[in-house]
């Protein structure tokens, strides 16, 4: 089976590229689906930087729209492919080859605009 990680930013043009990458399953058979989106939390600038959300609450909001997005894109999938969502509040840079080594991802998709 294919893992193929798809980033998301939930644009119009990243979910455009997540079904792209959902509908490459006709071709490929069925294929492991990891949607991932990266977050980050900005500090009020004070003597002691505070931050107004906390990662556990922006985590979880995330994971709720990550799987309203699998659960559209399950739709377009071949039959036996599955979806698998993650969110972190690392930076995108860093997270992206990780998350590609530990999930053996063999194609990353991200849709981008300008």
């Amino acid at each position: 089976m294919n893992n193929i990680l798809i980033l998301t930013d939930f644009s119009d043009t990243a979910t455009n590229a997540a079904r792209y990458a959902v509908n490459l399953s006709q071709q490929l058979g069925p294929c492991h689906f990891i949607l991932y989106h990266s977050f980050q939390l900005i500090p009020i600038v004070t003597d002691v930087p505070i931050y107004t959300a906390n990662i556990a609450d922006m985590r979880a909001k995330t994971e709720i729209r990550l799987q309203d997005l699998a659960s559209d894109l399950q739709l377009l999938a071949v039959q036996g492919s599955n979806f698998e969502v993650l969110a972190d509040e690392n930076s995108l840079l860093m997270s992206v080859p990780m998350v590609k080594r530990k999930k053996k991802a063999r194609l990353i998709v991200m849709g981008v605009t300008g």
